[in-house]
């Protein structure tokens, strides 16, 4: 028989999962559901008012994110992360004054291990690497979800397009990999300033 615990991280685990994988279809449904029970003056204002927020808000994806503490550190992930359960294994110290890229490959369809370990503090990555912040990189339509595109913008930096290939060559897979350098390269310069890093020359090894 599972235990409370268990049933909460699989209840905690799911309702996040299954929001952020379906939100484009359970936000509609809410608004109609909730403007037919509730009051629809209400949330139809409330509706536009968010809609004008993602208009203004529009770029934010592509300007490295919005960082808060506050929701890398929230509850839910660490619960989150004990369903799997989720370890971040630290084998070697990094040099907080040099900037890194961690490839995670194969990441599967949900990219749960990266979302957990880097996307989120649950497996206590500012504790074992302090002073260096994570960014993960996505592609451009997870930004296009209500509501999981304002929490993905709390731990994520900026998106990169990718089109679909359905068998790479190695070329293509080369082409991919130089971009996707390009994009962490341009990312930091647009943004270093903002960081109090302007000084810091990035290096790509």
């Amino acid at each position: 028989m599972m235990d409370f615990e268990r049933i909460l991280q699989f209840i905690i685990f799911s309702s996040i999962t299954s929001f952020c994988a379906f939100s484009p279809i359970i936000v509609p449904l809410a608004v109609i559901f909730l403007s037919w029970a509730w009051s629809s003056t209400i949330i139809l204002s409330l509706s536009l008012i968010y809609c004008c927020w993602l208009f203004i808000d529009r770029h934010t994806d592509s300007e490295g994110g919005r960082w808060s503490d506050c929701l890398r550190q929230c509850y839910i992930w660490t619960r989150w992360v004990q369903y799997f359960p989720l370890t971040l294994i630290k084998t070697m110290d990094l040099d907080p004054n040099r900037n890194y890229i961690f490839g995670y490959h194969p990441h599967g369809i949900g990219s749960f291990g990266a979302l957990g370990n880097f996307g989120t503090d649950a497996t206590h990555f500012s504790i074992l690497f302090p002073n260096i912040r994570p960014h993960l990189m996505l592609l451009r339509m997870q930004f296009f979800n209500p509501f999981t595109r304002d929490l993905l913008l709390g731990s994520v930096g900026k998106p990169i397009h990718v089109v679909q290939i359905d068998h790479p060559t190695s070329n293509d897979i080369n082409q991919l990999h130089n971009e996707y350098l390009q994009a962490v390269e341009q990312l930091f310069v647009e943004n270093k300033n903002k960081y109090g890093l302007g000084h810091v020359k990035l290096e790509i090894i």
